[in-house]
């Protein structure tokens, strides 16, 4: 598989909840991610801690290594991200 591929089906995904959290719209295929290894769009699903292509002849896993974090934990990040900026903000106000 090629290298480049995968950064780039990784990057759009994560380009992609960080619009999906900022406008607060999106379907549900935004929660899905391109198989970089079949090239099936929207092709990956989060399901038990992995990223998996639902396509029946791939069934492709994406290496924990290199995979980014499923829809629910990436919310998480992004509410972590507002609040750790909504603490610098008084943190600056309050020195």
């Amino acid at each position: 598989m090629d290298q480049k591929k995968l950064e780039q089906v990784i990057k759009e995904y994560i380009l992609r909840m960080i619009e999906v959290h900022k406008t607060h719209k999106g379907s549900t295929t935004d929660f899905l991610m391109d198989c970089p290894h079949c090239e099936t769009a929207r092709g990956m699903e989060f399901k038990e801690g992995a990223w998996t292509c639902l396509w029946t002849n791939c069934r492709y896993v994406l290496p924990v290594e290199v995979a980014p974090p499923g829809p629910e934990e990436f919310k998480q990040i992004m509410i972590l991200k507002k609040r750790l900026n909504f603490l610098k903000r008084w943190n600056h106000l309050l020195n």
